[in-house]
């Protein structure tokens, strides 16, 4: 946990607090962004396949066996999707303040699973 400034008042707020204790505006550390990491997990078919990852319709990447990209995004909503040439996969994210989000992409027959874990900066 990390302490910063209130986007609004500029007090200083854990950036984990969901409300200011001062001006009570809402997320007040919502202008740091959060770092995403997508790792696709080791499977057999993922050496030829790989699976296309894209948030909110923009391609962030083609990962194959243990391969990672990562990125930031602002807090806010996101759609995350993962496609191969057989499985599609599909998962919403709310991305909150000054967090990593380490999220496992996982080939399973026709379906691809998603595994988030989120930890604080």
């Amino acid at each position: 946990m990390s302490i910063v400034e209130c986007k609004d008042c500029k007090y200083m707020v854990s950036t984990s607090a969901e409300v200011c204790p001062k001006c009570g505006a809402k997320y007040p550390a919502s202008y740091i962004p959060s770092k995403i990491i997508f790792h696709r997990k080791s499977t057999f078919w993922g050496i030829a396949v790989g699976t296309t990852v894209t948030v909110n319709g923009k391609k962030v990447g083609k990962l194959h066996n243990n391969e990672e990209v990562s990125l930031e995004l602002s807090f806010g909503d996101y759609e995350i999707y993962g496609k191969t040439n057989d499985a599609f996969g599909k998962i919403s994210l709310s991305v909150l303040p000054a967090r990593i989000y380490n999220i496992e992409i996982e080939n399973a027959g026709l379906a691809i699973h998603f595994n988030v874990l989120v930890a604080e900066t």
